[in-house]
């Protein structure tokens, strides 16, 4: 008998690519022995022979595409089948009796027109390799001249200029072609809503350092990827709505929780599947994610490594993406992204904190759950990173050999301004001084004429921009000062910085608002920026002292 090698089903996905055959047509065959490797949405999969016996027939060629179900092979069981598949003539259709045609008379045929061209015009298009029979001719009798070719010249390089060169072409084959195919797909059927937020990472990089200490002696490396493997899952056994996926009009929620981990290789994204990761031990999780990971990279995943996942996870801080959203895994209900962790200025009572912050987002199908789920699972997730020793199993609590410090630094604020060190900060310290409008407005104009003079064009910008933010009635009066804020840090105008803050905080802003509106001058200018934080603090000090009286 003749049997074939078909290509299994695997989830949802409607095709696969083959990859490279194992055997050649003719070899002899065992039944189970591996005999082409095909392409299975991210994950690779030998496909083995049904029977024992000799490969008869290659159906599909490397790197081709082939439909889920159909053959790939045909495996003959005997010498007798293969020399008949081998032997088999090509089906050709039956010769149709010869009916004698009739005789006609045949029209003449006309000879190719002759084309009109200057001897120096053929030889200028030769030069080109231009087909003379798309150049249109002025000479006489249409005849073409040398301009006319020299006029094709110059369209042909007005062409080229516009259109872009290409430096490679590549196909659309393999895993590219599956995920082009199986994102689209999602994009156009689900719709996809994006809940944010940032996450304290102050205790969770303590924590991580203090776990490797111990773990680092026994061959294993905690990285962030792990705490944030295990916060999802943990967050999702409290909010298990998320832990779900849409098949046809049922909404399953599943029992396991199995975390993706989005993986980017040379091939295009793949995301294999560690399962119930909320059940392992650090040990455990680090070891198990370090040998998919590699073994992703190297393009060796089973179908086993891919499947079953029930939430997906991308950490990007590694590329240094502050930020981003994604597709959703099909038919997953929610994904994880997490960008790089920044140092950035936070407000706790009456201090100031530089803390390592992360955004993160939660991407969730709307189909399947609403807002407000996908922001209790955000908030979950932070809870689990800003308190770390959440994410440890009872049995592997002796790795917190010693309490947890939070790497963060507490910026210096003024507790006391002494009388003889007022008249340094006079324009914008002294509380009497802060109440006298006139005050001011002089100390802002003498600013702004000594800044004048370091760089006109700016001091010009500034002044325009700010007394139109100031005059407009579209804003309200906190808005207005926070954005003046903001310019006057990037400017490095202490002065500015200051009489702004103190409008601002009367106009009724936070502190917490005012560090925020800094924050993005801060990311643009660098060290400079930086500067001027401690201008923005003394100055909100002054006001609180100030209120205090």
């Amino acid at each position: 008998m003749v049997k074939e090698v078909i290509v299994p089903r695997m989830g949802d996905v409607p095709e696969a690519t083959v990859l490279k055959w194992l055997k050649k047509e003719g070899d002899k065959v065992s039944k189970g022995e591996p005999v082409v490797e095909v392409d299975l949405f991210k994950a690779t999969k030998k496909l083995e022979a049904p029977v024992s016996g000799f490969l008869a027939k290659i159906l599909v060629k490397e790197n081709e595409v082939v439909s889920v179900g159909s053959p790939v092979a045909l495996i003959a069981e005997s010498v007798e089948e293969l020399e008949k598949i081998k032997g088999k003539p090509p089906v050709v259709e039956k010769p149709k009796p010869v009916v004698k045609p009739k005789v006609e008379v045949a029209k003449p045929v006309e000879a190719p027109k002759r084309i009109k061209i200057s001897p120096r015009a053929r030889k200028l298009a030769e030069q080109y390799g231009i087909d003379i029979t798309k150049i249109k001719g002025t000479g006489p009798g249409g005849r073409i001249v040398e301009r006319d070719v020299l006029r094709y010249i110059e369209e042909m390089k007005k062409l080229e200029v516009l259109t872009p060169r290409v430096k490679e072409v590549r196909k659309l084959i393999g895993k590219r072609r599956t995920i082009a195919w199986r994102l689209s797909e999602e994009w156009k059927a689900a719709p996809h809503i994006n809940i944010v937020g940032r996450v304290d990472l102050s205790k969770a990089s303590a924590f991580r350092k203090i776990i490797n200490e111990q773990l680092e002696k026994k061959g294993v490396h905690v990285t962030f990827t792990d705490l944030f493997i295990k916060a999802a899952a943990l967050a999702a056994v409290e909010v298990p709505e998320v832990n779900a996926s849409l098949e046809g009009e049922e909404i399953k929620i599943y029992e396991d929780i199995n975390i993706n981990v989005a993986v980017a290789t040379p091939e295009g994204l793949v995301v294999p599947v560690i399962r119930n990761p909320h059940k392992k031990t650090f040990k455990q999780l680090a070891k198990e994610r370090e040998d998919i990971v590699k073994r992703a990279r190297e393009g060796k995943l089973t179908e086993k490594d891919v499947l079953g996942g029930t939430i997906t996870l991308s950490n990007m801080g590694m590329y240094d993406v502050v930020f981003f959203s994604a597709v959703l895994n099909p038919p997953q209900a929610v994904l994880v992204a997490i960008g790089k962790a920044e140092n950035v200025p936070v407000v706790e009572g009456d201090t100031i904190k530089v803390k390592p912050m992360a955004y993160i987002n939660v991407i969730a199908d709307h189909r399947i759950i609403d807002g407000a789920v996908a922001a209790n699972y955000l908030k979950a997730i932070k809870d689990k990173l800003e308190n770390p020793e959440k994410l440890l199993l009872e049995n592997e609590k002796n790795l917190l050999s010693k309490p947890i410090v939070p790497i963060e630094k507490t910026l210096p604020i003024i507790k006391e301004v002494k009388a003889e060190k007022a008249v340094e900060y006079k324009p914008y310290l002294r509380a009497e001084e802060l109440e006298e409008p006139r005050r001011i407005v002089e100390e802002y104009m003498k600013a702004i004429r000594q800044y004048y003079k370091f760089d006109k064009e700016a001091a010009q910008a500034f002044f325009r921009f700010s007394g139109a933010t100031t005059r407009t009635h579209v804003l309200p009066e906190k808005i207005k000062h926070l954005i003046t804020i903001a310019v006057s840090v990037a400017l490095h105008c202490k002065e500015c910085v200051a009489i702004h803050v103190r409008d601002a905080l009367e106009a009724g802003a936070t502190p917490e608002e005012i560090i925020d509106a800094v924050t993005p001058a801060l990311l643009l200018t660098g060290g400079p920026g930086t500067a001027m934080l401690d201008v923005v603090f003394k100055s909100i000090e002054a006001f609180m002292k100030r209120k205090k009286q």
